[in-house]
């Protein structure tokens, strides 16, 4: 390579360096908050952060009820031409019992909005997410208060962070109308005949 060839690839380095640093100084700051290495946890209202909801209820009630009872009254009537016995004997005997067992999971990850940050710093969060698949819409509201410390670097924070947490899922569709009892079973239990 001769000495004009370098010349010129040193000239054209210097240009596109120079080019470089004026159009990085003429750079609006970035926001805070845009570095790579920033923290972007919801911190201040407006801000939205992720809730993984991974809820499961179990219940079972039982109750057993067993009564037997029994009553006699016995008289007897002596007279010198003859004896006369009266009976009478009463009984009820009861046997019945119940049993109710429910279990529910609910998996989700819905995106919540802060509302408001209260005096302790809680971040006061409420956030719904609507499904429509097959005929079936969903719906899942999540509000409650999460401890800003509580989130994750990933924005995320798991169900169980939530305090005072109010967690819905409400369903419309052919499923959700195959779950509720028809008209002649709403009629007998409101005469309360089930």
């Amino acid at each position: 390579m001769n000495n004009t060839s370098r010349r010129l690839i040193t000239v054209a380095i210097s240009v596109l360096w120079l080019c470089a640093a004026t159009a990085h100084a003429t750079d609006p700051p970035a926001p805070i908050g845009a570095s790579f290495f920033a923290d972007h946890r919801a911190r201040s209202a407006g801000d939205v952060l992720t809730v993984l909801v991974t809820e499961t209820s179990s219940a079972t009630e039982a109750a057993r009820t067993q009564t037997d009872k029994k009553d006699a009254l016995n008289a007897s009537l002596t007279t010198p031409s003859r004896q006369r016995q009266w009976g009478l004997g009463l009984g009820d005997t009861f046997d019945g019992g119940g049993k109710i067992a429910r279990t529910g999971q609910l998996l989700a990850r819905i995106s919540v909005v802060v509302d408001e940050i209260d005096d302790r710093g809680g971040l006061h969060v409420r956030g719904d997410q609507d499904i429509d698949l097959n005929g079936e819409h969903q719906r899942i509201h999540l509000e409650g208060t999460v401890r800003s410390d509580d989130v994750s670097p990933d924005n995320t924070i798991p169900s169980w962070r939530v305090s005072n947490a109010n967690i819905s899922l409400v369903g419309k569709g052919i499923l959700g109308r195959s779950q509720s009892p028809g008209l002649l079973g709403r009629i007998m239990h409101w005469l309360h005949l089930d």
